[in-house]
């Protein structure tokens, strides 16, 4: 996590090629996810729908969605992320 407030979460990821942030099914009940991609090449399926991600691309991930992102290039994948409300209560200390 890089910065939280009671309302937004920012958090940076960084896959390698081939990494996932997860299995597919992970989802926000209840935070809207809106994520950059700063370098490298990845892919993201949501709700079963894949989305091919690059340099400059943004994907908004709405609360509830399933979805899974994943490094495909030998660059390593780098993107920062919002979530709205916050999803990781838990994190809530930068």
């Amino acid at each position: 996590m890089i910065a939280s407030t009671a309302h937004t979460q920012v958090a940076a990821m960084n896959l390698k090629k081939g990494e996932a942030s997860g299995d597919y099914g992970t989802d926000h009940p209840h935070a809207d996810q809106v994520l950059i991609v700063l370098a490298g090449e990845g892919k993201a399926k949501v709700d079963g729908t894949s989305h091919q991600l690059n340099a400059g691309d943004t994907l908004l991930i709405q609360a509830g969605e399933k979805h899974q992102i994943r490094g495909e290039s030998d660059e390593l994948f780098q993107t920062v992320n919002f979530y709205n409300p916050i999803a990781y209560p838990n994190e809530m200390d930068v």
